[in-house]
Parts: C-alpha cells; structure tokens; sequence
C-alpha cells in the first residue's frame, strides 16, 4: 500500500530547481510564467504553484513538458541534472 502512494505523491521543486532542472535561468523561467507564453508559436510555460511569495513547479508535468517538446531539452538532460538513471 505504501508503494501505492508513493506513485501518487506529488513531488514539488522550487523556481530555481525547476529552472536548473530545464537548463536554464531561474529568470527566464520566471519570464515565461509571466508572460503565459514561450514563444511566437504561444506554447505555453509549464504550470507553476504559487504559495505566498514562494512558485513550485510539479516535477512530473515539467517532465511531461519537455518530453512534449516545448523546449530545447532531449529527454536524457533532465534525467541527468536531477541524478536520476
């Protein structure tokens, strides 16, 4: 049961994880969310979670995000840059 909820659980970075998680700066991810879009395409930044002054990113969608293509990141990168395998 344990294993269960630990496939459920959300895992939440903060700005500047999720923007070293992309590779990139924590200012051009704060760009992004600001300005709802990334591009003159209009994709759209990944959903970010506001507390107070403090955003969080979900590190599931930001995954989901780049491996639908929104940035620049092959699917490897971000595997590496948080120590995963």
């Amino acid at each position: 049961m344990k294993e269960e909820k630990e496939k459920f659980e959300r895992k939440y970075i903060n700005e500047e994880a999720a923007a070293e998680f992309l590779g990139i700066s924590a200012r051009t991810l704060r760009d992004w969310r600001l300005k709802g879009q990334i591009n003159n395409k209009g994709e759209k930044p990944p959903k970010a979670y506001v507390r107070g002054k403090h955003i969080f990113f979900e590190i599931h969608e930001l995954d989901a995000w780049v491996r639908e293509g929104a940035t620049n990141c092959s699917d490897e990168e971000p595997r590496r840059r948080r120590g995963a395998h």
